[in-house]
């Protein structure tokens, strides 16, 4: 019975003891499988168009079975993608690519451990407008065509309500968003002509054609580039301008924006006749940087700098820091302090910008991109000659402005600045031989567009406030008013100067000026006339300063002026809109200051120069 029990012993041990004498590989291979299974899946694929080629940056977004949204990535330099670590269940892709119609993919079932691959091809905006121009119809296509064309095309800016806030509430960040109307697009073209507009030397040619295109690069990105090509009356001077913007926005409303402008004239020969550094070409350039920053939900912070370099009878160039910091102080309510330094850079946008459907913003907002870039092309550093050298207009700007939202259609607004300006550029009106001898002294440079001419006003301090209240009446009409106290320049001497004008500047003093000014907007709702008239009165005759920077509801060019935007039928289905320009600065022709010299010939010195632009624009 023993020898049985350890026989069966010696059976049951050996095929273990054989296994432990194997080698680790083949115990390996022997023993049971204990690998967890997998729980979760993955969707990957790849994007191209309609030829095959990969499209990258293409927005991929991920959506549960609800239609929330669960992830967003962007496809690589192939085109491809991959969301892992899905839970089992029902998803949804929606692909979007500027210039492409979207591509929606339904009922994507992802099972553990599954490995889903989709191949997505994307139409472009030609194959459907192919579609569009055949006589079979496609309501289909055409409403994808449409919502393509408004979602990518859309650039306008628009208020950005905080968390917390309602949509009365005056918002502290601005930033670009789908504009789904029926005006949206994302070019411009511009012809205009007219004569004697000129804000300074080179500023406006006589004729002109501006481009300004907007392209969105990613989905977080925005491209704006603009162009201008001027002449003078003669075909003389040739100008060309190009500016280039590339602004980053994130989702917390901060932002980074680059831009770099390039201004230049070729100058007709014989132009200047002091001794020429820099040959017969004016070249202006900047390159500005601008961060916008959310400190928190209720303030934010703005800041920035700039290079900017003149190429004329020699070089110049500066760097010039910027900053601007506003505080949200009630939910109607708030206050912002900013400071900027140089020469100028840019304009504020035209009135009518802000009369986009009535939706007006803020001055500096810029109602409309496309334009505020066109705007810009051809606003020229400030110069005048400084003992026959270039000398360029640099201001030193401090602002403070409070303003408060009094119900959905009223808002005041007050605001304390002061200005150190150096160099101060004046502009004076009379015949052009009369400035000849100007040029050969040193101490006029006549305007290269215009019968004017700019006269160094060496220093000044200067300073005032201003208190506006704007009411939106109606649907259609929008009224500002504003009443305005500063310290401004005025001659000292009104005859008996001397033939250079020379002792112009150094006769200059400060004296107190109070102004009232009113500003009618108006959209016709039928045929979408846009119009806006201001009017601003004096109580006495001074130099204005520039006042490209103020952010205040309230600033209004002197005198009366009028700018009329008329839309104009649609021929064809792809002209675009069409629409007619016109502007009148100072129709009635005040504000000039009259000036006799030693030998009896008039000049005067300028406010406002009386002009009249007019031309047409294609949006597309």
């Amino acid at each position: 019975m023993t020898k049985r029990v350890i026989a069966a012993w010696c059976l049951l041990a050996a095929p273990a003891a054989l296994l432990w004498c194997a080698p680790p590989q083949q115990r390996a291979a022997q023993a049971p499988a204990t690998t967890a299974k997998p729980t979760l899946g993955s969707i990957s694929g790849k994007v191209t168009d309609a030829r095959g080629i990969p499209q990258m940056g293409a927005l991929v977004v991920v959506l549960a079975a609800d239609g929330r949204v669960l992830h967003k990535l962007y496809t690589n330099e192939v085109g491809a993608f991959m969301q892992d670590r899905l839970v089992p269940g029902v998803y949804s892709l929606r692909v979007s690519l500027a210039s492409f119609l979207p591509a929606v993919r339904d009922s994507i079932g992802v099972k553990a451990g599954s490995q889903n691959f989709l191949s997505i091809n994307l139409s472009s905006l030609t194959d459907t407008l192919t579609g569009l121009i055949s006589k079979t119809p496609h309501p289909d296509s055409d409403n994808d065509w449409k919502w393509v064309v408004r979602s990518s095309g859309g650039l306008r800016p628009v208020l950005r309500i905080l968390p917390g806030q309602s949509g009365s509430t005056p918002t502290l960040a601005r930033i670009p968003v789908v504009d789904d109307g029926p005006d949206a697009y994302r070019g411009r073209l511009e012809m205009a002509a007219g004569g004697s507009g000129s804000q300074g030397f080179g500023a406006d040619a006589d004729f002109s054609t501006r481009f300004s295109l907007a392209q969105t690069l990613f989905a977080d990105t925005t491209l704006l580039l603009g162009g201008n090509i001027g002449t003078g009356a003669d075909s003389l001077a040739p100008a060309s301008a190009f500016r280039g913007i590339l602004r980053n926005e994130a989702p917390d409303g901060s932002s980074n924006q680059l831009s770099v402008t390039i201004r230049q004239i070729v100058l007709p020969a014989g132009f200047v006749a002091i001794p020429s550094r820099g040959g017969d070409t004016f070249m202006a350039s900047s390159a500005d940087f601008e961060r916008t920053t959310v400190l928190t939900e209720h303030v934010n912070l703005v800041y920035g700098s700039s290079y900017d370099s003149l190429l004329f009878l020699g070089h110049v160039s500066s760097i010039n820091p910027h900053g601007k910091i506003v505080a949200k102080l009630t939910p109607r309510s708030l206050f912002q302090i900013s400071y900027s330094q140089g020469p100028e850079r840019e304009r504020r946008a035209a009135d009518f910008n802000a009369l986009n459907a009535l939706a007006f913003d803020a001055p500096g907002a810029g109602g409309d991109p496309l334009r505020a870039v066109s705007d810009q092309l051809t606003v020229f550093p400030q110069v005048s000659l400084r003992s026959g050298s270039p000398a360029i207009e640099r201001d030193r700007r401090v602002e403070a402005t409070y303003r408060l939202q009094l119900d959905k259609k009223t808002t005041i607004e007050a605001t304390l600045y002061r200005d150190q300006i150096s160099d101060f550029s004046i502009g004076v009106a009379g015949q052009p031989s009369q400035f000849r001898a100007g040029v050969s002294d040193g101490q006029l440079l006549p305007d290269v567009f215009s019968n004017t001419a700019t006269l160094n006003g060496g220093y000044q301090n200067l300073g005032g406030g201003r208190v506006a209240v704007r009411r939106q009446i109606g649907d259609y009409v929008e009224a500002t008013a504003s009443y305005s106290m500063a310290a401004l320049p005025v001659p000292g001497v009104r005859t008996n100067l001397s033939d250079d004008l020379s002792n112009l500047a150094a006769n200059l003093h400060n004296e107190r000026r109070q102004s009232l000014a009113a500003k009618l907007g108006v959209q016709a709702p039928v045929t979408g006339t846009k119009i806006i008239a201001s009017y601003k009165w004096m109580d006495g005759l001074a130099i204005l300063p520039r006042d490209p920077y103020s952010d205040s509801i309230g600033q209004t060019d002197a005198n009366f002026n009028i700018v009329i935007h008329q839309p104009l039928p649609q021929l064809t289905p792809f002209m675009g809109h069409v629409e007619a320009v016109a502007e009148v600065r100072n129709l009635l022709s005040q504000g000039y200051i009259p000036l006799t010299t030693a030998d009896g010939r008039r000049i005067f010195l300028l406010q406002n120069v009386k002009s009249f632009r007019g031309g047409f624009a294609v949006n597309f």
